[in-house]
């Protein structure tokens, strides 16, 4: 096979694993990185080629060799740490939109140059001028295990809620109604004893439950109003919105939700457009076996 339809084959695979605009924004972070890189390895060349004399006392030949070494070191390492910070930045951008658990499995590549093992290093370091983010999504699909993006996203998001509302002491966690489920003793807001008020104190609960409410309205990862109603300018959790709001009903001007509100005793009722979408919303995202 050529190089052209190596290249070729890559692109195909690419188009049918990811969405376009996330390969969009994943060559964009590719781009700046490849300018990164050619300019180290052209730094790296004029060094190699005329190494650095540093200034020696009594003609210490020594020292100034062992200076231009350690030079090496420091450039080869910085080289490294601002390639596993392109890795992560791929692998972030995933799980932020996507919301779905993946590990930055090239970290064991490590980032550390050692003179003393310079075969070691060099292989590690040559990993770091050559790879491209072709590895990086290789290996993220690999983690997903057969799974599309959006089919993963979909199976934690449903998990996620489930282990929410799973309770093996309460088989009453989940009440359905008409066209409203309640959900017992979930812990989102609680009272801060310390500043006297009550607060939306678990982050990942909060999240988690946001997250499926958009996953069941749109199917897919899409932000909504609900993704910043709780929060402040800075994307945290606001601490200081006050019994009225946390505690009153937030209506939505939703296809499928029509509010939901949160109760001192940790209660969550949700409402729904319709008794079917309640049934689905209770089986499907918080197992409801009624």
């Amino acid at each position: 096979m050529n190089l052209l339809n190596k290249f070729e084959n890559i692109k195909i695979k690419n188009d049918a694993r990811v969405p376009a605009e996330d390969l969009k924004v994943i060559e964009g972070y590719s781009k700046e990185f490849e300018e990164y890189r050619n300019r180290v390895l052209q730094y790296e060349l004029i060094f190699k080629n005329k190494p650095l004399i540093y200034p020696s006392y009594n003609d210490d030949k020594i020292g100034s060799d062992h200076k231009q070494k350690q030079f090496l070191v420091h450039f080869y390492e910085e080289f490294m740490n601002e390639s596993q910070g392109f890795i992560s930045k791929i692998i972030r951008y995933f799980k932020n939109k996507y919301q779905i658990e993946l590990e930055n499995n090239f970290k064991k590549k490590g980032k550390e140059y050692n003179a003393y093992r310079k075969i070691e290093s060099e292989e590690i370091l040559n990993f770091y001028k050559n790879f491209t983010y072709n590895y990086v999504l290789d290996d993220i699909f690999e983690q997903l295990g057969g799974f599309d993006l959006n089919s993963k996203a979909e199976q934690e998001i449903k998990e996620n809620m489930k282990k929410l509302c799973r309770n093996h002491r309460d088989k009453e966690k989940i009440k359905l109604g008409r066209n409203k489920i309640s959900l017992k003793d979930i812990c989102i807001i609680t009272y801060d004893s310390i500043w006297e008020r009550y607060e939306i104190n678990n982050r990942e609960n909060f999240e988690i439950f946001i997250n499926a409410l958009n996953h069941f309205e749109n199917y897919f990862i899409k932000e909504t109003i609900l993704n910043n109603m709780f929060l402040n300018e800075y994307g945290g959790i606001n601490k200081k919105l006050g019994n009225e709001f946390l505690f009153k009903k937030h209506r939505l001007n939703f296809n499928k939700i029509k509010s939901f509100k949160f109760f001192k005793n940790r209660r969550i009722d949700i409402e729904f457009t319709s008794g079917q979408y309640a049934l689905e919303f209770a089986r499907d995202y918080c197992g409801y076996m009624g």
